[in-house]
Order: structure tokens, then sequence, then C-alpha cells
């Protein structure tokens, strides 16, 4: 052999090492950005949760509050203070915890959710990688919630026959004032003081998103480019991994594409979840204050839910909850938007849709589900559904609009179930 052949031969020999090890490290890269965009997708939905729970967290005081000085009964006073407890971190934290947790009652709560260390909503914040800004929104909503407590403790003391003088102190009235206490609760400084509360979570999510999406398109565009580079590598050097390295690259794609479906679609039901729902819906409501066109939302929530899970088993639940969004997709238009907002709860966003013709169609929906007996061949369960609905009006964030048709959803449920309340 030639010198010169020895010397063509090693050239390509070190060529093929070459390529070789580029195709190595745009494989370990490629890893590496996946790894990155998963830790980023769920860390972004960790930090979504723990925001959320501060939301939920206020909602439920709110709740329990309210329940209590309407009823008088001490046992929502005493969810109340649990709720401040294990937010403070002085009772231990049900694992699990979340939203249903306080739509179950005793003895199920322990069972379905037993309890876990101490540790408050503040510091498991702090463990999370939120930015100084986003952390800051946090605590300023937190902060303004502790502020509403003490307006939910003088509606407390109104229950408990105390009245507030002039001077700030309390003394013994001698008998317990209801009225006061609804009125506190139900007044225009009280839904100042929750919009204070919302306020800041609101922002801390549009911040959030905006941070985590510009994150996720960078990977999303270091992933492209890497394709490329792959691609020429190939071209010019090893037709041999042409195969390996084109199974590598569809798997990683469509993984990738797999996680971005999943992140934005509710598993059991396949239609959209609450992030998906908020991330879209906000667009629509722009849309809806530029164009002055109407605006409408329906909650929908299953009436005694947790008794068909009891009765028939959780597997039946699933398919009623499948049944139920079958059915509402048949009635509702392709450019309405759905969502399952949690647990057996669903949401409704309705364009270019006044409040009669929302009204409408929650009959239509009730109606139908009313008259609908769900059969999986083996038993029969019938069930009902109550809805809220309200239109847009002067409202500037979709939470509003979601508290005022949540607020109509709680008036059908109060008033008896398979009802269609609108405000």
């Amino acid at each position: 052999m030639s010198i010169n052949l020895k010397f063509i031969l090693s050239i390509i020999a070190v060529f093929i090492l070459g390529i070789t090890a580029l195709l190595w490290i745009y494989i370990v890269s490629l890893r590496d950005l996946n790894v990155e965009l998963k830790n980023i997708e769920y860390s972004r939905h960790e930090m979504f949760l723990k925001a959320d729970e501060l939301r939920q967290s206020s909602d439920d005081l709110t709740k329990f509050a309210r329940m209590f000085v309407v009823t008088g009964k001490q046992r929502y006073k005493d969810d109340y203070h649990l709720v401040l407890a294990i937010r403070n971190g002085l009772k231990n934290r049900p694992k699990n915890y979340e939203q249903i947790y306080w739509d179950l009652t005793e003895p199920t709560r322990p069972l379905r959710h037993p309890l876990d260390s101490k540790k408050a909503l503040k510091e498991s914040i702090q463990q999370l990688p939120f930015s100084d800004e986003e952390f800051k929104k946090l605590s300023e909503s937190e902060q303004q919630s502790n502020l509403l407590v003490q307006l939910e403790e003088q509606a407390f003391k109104a229950m408990n026959g105390l009245f507030r003088d002039e001077k700030g102190q309390y003394n013994i009235q001698g008998s317990s004032n209801q009225q006061l206490a609804i009125k506190l609760l139900y007044s225009d400084e009280y839904l100042q003081a929750k919009h204070a509360i919302m306020l800041p979570i609101d922002e801390f999510m549009v911040a959030l998103n905006e941070r985590t999406e510009h994150s996720i398109e960078t990977k999303t565009h270091e992933i492209s480019a890497l394709f490329s580079n792959i691609f020429i590598a190939l071209s010019v050097g090893i037709i041999s991994f042409v195969g390996y390295l084109f199974l590598m690259l569809k798997t990683l794609h469509r993984h990738y594409q797999e996680f971005k479906r999943l992140s934005r679609h509710d598993p059991l039901t396949k239609i959209r979840n609450r992030r998906s729902f908020f991330e879209l819906s906000e667009q629509v409501l722009t849309i809806a204050k530029r164009t002055k066109q109407p605006l409408s939302l329906i909650m929908i929530d299953i009436d005694n839910f947790k008794h068909i899970n009891d009765t028939y088993g959780h597997i039946i639940g699933d398919e009623i909850l499948i049944h139920l969004v079958n059915s509402i997709n048949t009635l509702i238009r392709k450019s309405d938007i759905f969502a399952r907002f949690g647990g057996e709860e669903f949401i409704i966003l309705l364009p270019e849709t006044d409040l009669s013709g929302s009204v409408e169609l929650c009959e239509k929906i009730r109606t139908y589900i009313e008259n609908t007996i769900f059969s999986d061949g083996n038993i029969s369960v019938p069930f009902t559904i109550s809805l809220g609905t309200c239109e847009f009006q002067e409202e500037k964030l979709l939470r509003e609009l979601i508290q005022k048709a949540d607020t109509a959803l709680y008036q059908s449920k109060l008033n008896g179930r398979n009802l269609t309340t609108s405000v």
C-alpha cells in the first residue's frame, strides 16, 4: 500500500472518528436539552400548583368563613382555622393536599389523605425556582390574604356577640350579630380585599408563563439547531449512522410533542386542562374587550359526585366524567373553549354569546344530562348537573369572570341542584 493511500486512509479514519465524536456530542446535547426542557416544564407545573394552592387556600377561607356566618355551624369555623394552620405550617399537611380535600367530609378526609409533615406553604414556595419578582408577588398575595383574615375574624367575633367600638376595642354585645357578620363578609371592602389577594397571583401567573415560555422557546430553538447540525453531519459523514440517528430524533420529537400535548390536556377526558383553558381564554377575553363582542362563561359541576364514587366506585365515576364530556361536546360549537377545571367541575367559554344564549345552552345541556342515563352495559347510573353562567361586563381579569360564574354555580347547589343560575 502506497504512502499516499495510507495517508488518505488515515485521513478518512480520522474524519470518521471526528464525525462519530461530533455525532456523539450532538446526541448527548440533545439528551441534556430534553432533560432540561422536561425540568423546566416540571418546575413550571410545580410553581403553578403552589400559586394555585395559595389562591385555593384564600378561596377556602372565604368559603368556610361565609358558610359559618350564614349557617352558624361550628364545623365550618373549625375548617377555616385548620386551613390557616396547614398553610402556616402549624398543622400537619395531608398527603396529596389539593382543592378536593375540603370537599370531602369526615371521616373520609384522613382515610383518603393521611397526615404528612408540618410544612408552611411559604416554605414550600421558597424551595422552588421562582424569580425574585415572582416570589414577591406571591408574598404580596399571602400578606393580603392574612389581612383579609382580620376582617373574617371580625365577623367571627360578631357571631360571638362582640362588637367593635370607635376606639377599635371589642365589647360584649350580649347576643350574636349574624346580620353584621354576613354584611362584613359580603361587603365592598371584603370584595376589594379579595381582589388585592388575587391580583398579585394573576400577575404572577402572567410573569411565570412569560419567563418559562421564553426558556422553553430557547431550548426548542437549540434542539432545532442541533437537528440541523446532525443532518449536515450525517449527509457529509457516516451513512451508517443515518438509521440510528433518524430513529433517535424521531423518538425525541415524538416524546416532545406528546409532552406538550399532555401538558395542555386532561389525561382522562382528553379535553383541555385548566392551564390550557387560561392560556387560550385570556386571548379570547382580550379580543372581546377590543371588539365589544359579547362573551359568556359557564361553570358545570356534577351533583353528588362523591356519592356516585362511593356507591359505584371510581372507575364508574371516571366513565361518567367521560360520558358527560362527550355529551357536552355534541352540544357546543367548535369555537367554544371547553375544559376540565378540576375534579368533577368543568368550564366553557362562549365567544360571541350573550347571557340569554348562554342560559339557553345551559338548559340544553342540563336537560340532556337529566334525561340521559349513563350505562356501561352492566349498571345504569342516573345523574344530574348544576350550572352557573354569567356574561362578561366590566371585568378586567378572567378570574373575575370565573368567580361570577362560580358564585352562580354555588347558588344552583344551594337551591337544590340540577339547576341553572345566571348572574
